[in-house]
C-alpha cells in the first residue's frame, strides 16, 4: 500500500515536471538556454530526485530496523522460554537425585533441598548429581557424629560393625532360630 502511494506520488511529480517543462518549452520555443540555466534546471531536478530517494531510503531503514527489533524480541522470548524449560527439567532431575540419595523424607524441608542443589548459572545433571552426593556425604557424616555423641553421653561406646551377615554371627542365627542345635 505504501509503495502504491509512493509510486502515485512519484508519477504525479513526474507529470507535473513534464507539464512544467512543456509549458516552459512552449513559452520558450524560441528561447535558447544558457549553460547556467541548463545546469540550474538539472541541479533542481537532481535535488528533487535525491530528496525522494533519501526519503525512500530513510523509510526503508526504519522498516528494516523495526523488523530487526521484532526478530530480537522474538528471540529473547524464545530464550526465556527455553531457560524456563531447562530450569523445570533440572528441578525434576534434582527431585529424582535427592530421592535416589535417600535424602527425601517427604517433608517440605526435603523440597527446599531442590533449590539448594539447583543454583547457579551453569546447572547440569552432572553438577546436580555432584551437589546431591556432597550433601548426602555431609549428612551421613553429621548423623554418624551425632549418634556417636549420644552414645558417649549415655555411657556407651559405639562398636564398629565387623561382620553383620547372618552366616557369620552364630548368636544372630540362634536368635532367629536358624541354627540346628
Amino acid at each position: 500500500m505504501e509503495n502504491e502511494i509512493n509510486n502515485t506520488t512519484t508519477a504525479t511529480e513526474e507529470q507535473q515536471d513534464n507539464t512544467q517543462t512543456e509549458e516552459s518549452g512552449a513559452q520558450n520555443a524560441d528561447k535558447t538556454f544558457t549553460q547556467d540555466e541548463v545546469n540550474k534546471i538539472v541541479s533542481d531536478r537532481l535535488a528533487r530526485e535525491r530528496a525522494k530517494s533519501e526519503a525512500m531510503y530513510t523509510k526503508a531503514m526504519i522498516d528494516v530496523e523495526a523488523r530487526e527489533n521484532a526478530v530480537a524480541d522474538r528471540e529473547k522470548a524464545f530464550e526465556e522460554k527455553e531457560k524456563a524449560l531447562a530450569d523445570k527439567e533440572n528441578r525434576l532431575y534434582a527431585i529424582k537425585a535427592i530421592k535416589d540419595a535417600g535424602l527425601d523424607d517427604g517433608s517440605d524441608t526435603a523440597l527446599e533441598l531442590i533449590d539448594f542443589v539447583v543454583t547457579g548459572d551453569d546447572v547440569t545433571e552432572d553438577s546436580i548429581t555432584k551437589r546431591v552426593n556432597t550433601l548426602k556425604s555431609y549428612v551421613d557424616k553429621h548423623i554418624a557424629a551425632e549418634v556417636d555423641k549420644i552414645f558417649k553421653v549415655n555411657g556407651r561406646t559405639p562398636q564398629s560393625a565387623t561382620n553383620t551377615s547372618i552366616d557369620g554371627d552364630s548368636s544372630l542365627k540362634q536368635a532367629f532360630g536358624l541354627t540346628s542345635k
